[in-house]
C-alpha cells in the first residue's frame, strides 16, 4: 500500500503511520516481519497491540536493520558497526464513535556512523470516521530530537523517514462489492517533511475477491512519489482464522534493488 497507512484501522499495519488507529482496532493482534531491503541489509519488526479495553489500546514495537546478513549473529566486528535498533510504545484512546486519539514514543539508536548516535521522538495523530465507509487520518510524527549521522560509514534510510519532522493527512475509502464479500480499499496519503520543500505522495490500492469471518485473500499495488523519484510496491495476503501471512515487494530505482518483506500475524478477542 506504500505506506499509505494512515488511516487504515482494520490491522496493525497503520500504527508506524498514525498512533491514533490503535483506538480503533477491533481485536489486540502480534506481527513479525522480516524483509530483505537490500543485498547484504536486513530489516526485522515485531509488534504486539493489545486491547486493554472497547475504548483503549496500547502497542509495543522493536525493529531492528542489520548490515551484512547473518553474519550480524556471529561476527562481533559487525554488531558493533551496522545496526539500527528503533523500540516504540503507543497509546490510543476512541474518544467518541468514530474519532479517535493516540501518541507514540520511539527511540532510535544506530551505530551506522563513527560514534553511536540516539533520538528520541514521539508521534501524535487523530482519525475520524464520519461515515461507514470513509476514513480520515492526521498525524504529526517525528516531534523531538534530531537524528542526524554525520559521515556515515554503511548508508541507510529506513527509520529517517519515521523520524523526520513529517505532517502527514491520509484518507481512506471503502468500497463494498458483492454483500460484503469482496471489496476495494483506495488509501492516498500527503506528507510534508518540514523543513524541506515539495511534498510525498502515497497512493495504495487494495482488492479482497473473498471475505469472511473464516477466509480471506488480498491483492495490493502501491506508488511513492516524491519529487522526480516514484517507486512502484506490490503485495499478497491470506488470511485463515486467527492467523495471516502477507508478502510485500517493491523495486527501488534508486537502489536499482528489489525489496521483499514476509508478515506473519496473529490476532485475538
Amino acid at each position: 500500500m506504500a505506506d499509505a497507512a494512515g488511516a487504515i484501522i482494520d490491522d496493525f499495519s497503520g500504527f508506524g503511520g498514525n498512533p491514533s488507529i490503535l483506538g480503533l482496532i477491533r481485536k489486540s493482534i502480534i506481527d513479525y516481519s522480516t524483509q530483505r531491503v537490500q543485498n547484504g541489509i536486513a530489516f526485522e519488526h515485531l509488534g504486539i497491540a493489545y486491547k486493554t479495553t472497547t475504548l483503549d489500546a496500547i502497542a509495543f514495537s522493536f525493529d531492528i536493520l542489520h548490515f551484512g546478513g547473518t553474519d550480524f549473529y556471529t561476527n562481533g566486528d559487525v554488531r558493533k558497526l551496522g545496526y539500527e535498533v528503533r523500540t516504540g510504545l503507543a497509546y490510543g484512546r476512541l474518544l467518541s464513535e468514530g474519532l479517535s486519539t493516540g501518541v507514540n514514543f520511539q527511540a532510535l539508536m544506530t551505530t551506522t556512523g563513527p560514534n553511536t548516535v540516539w533520538s528520541f521522538v514521539g508521534d501524535f495523530g487523530f482519525t475520524y470516521i464520519p461515515g461507514k465507509y470513509i476514513r480520515y487520518g492526521l498525524s504529526i510524527k517525528g516531534l523531538g530530537s534530531d537524528y542526524k549521522i554525520s559521515a556515515p560509514i554503511l548508508q541507510t534510510d529506513v527509520f529517517t523517514s519515521r523520524i523526520s519532522k513529517v505532517l502527514a493527512l491520509s484518507l481512506v475509502f471503502d468500497y463494498p462489492i458483492a454483500d460484503q464479500t469482496q471489496k476495494i480499499v483506495l488509501a492516498l496519503q500527503n506528507e510534508k517533511v518540514l523543513g524541506e520543500t515539495g511534498l510525498i505522495y502515497k497512493l495504495g490500492i487494495e482488492y479482497i475477491p473473498i471475505w469472511s469471518p473464516g477466509f480471506h485473500m488480498a491483492t495490493r499495488l502501491g506508488m511513492l512519489i516524491r519529487g522526480g523519484y516514484s517507486e512502484p510496491r506490490f503485495g499478497l495476503g491470506v488470511g485463515y482464522a486467527q492467523f495471516s501471512l502477507d508478502y510485500a515487494y517493491r523495486y527501488s530505482i534508486q537502489d536499482s534493488q528489489p525489496s521483499h518483506m514476509f508478515t506473519l500475524a496473529f490476532s485475538w478477542h
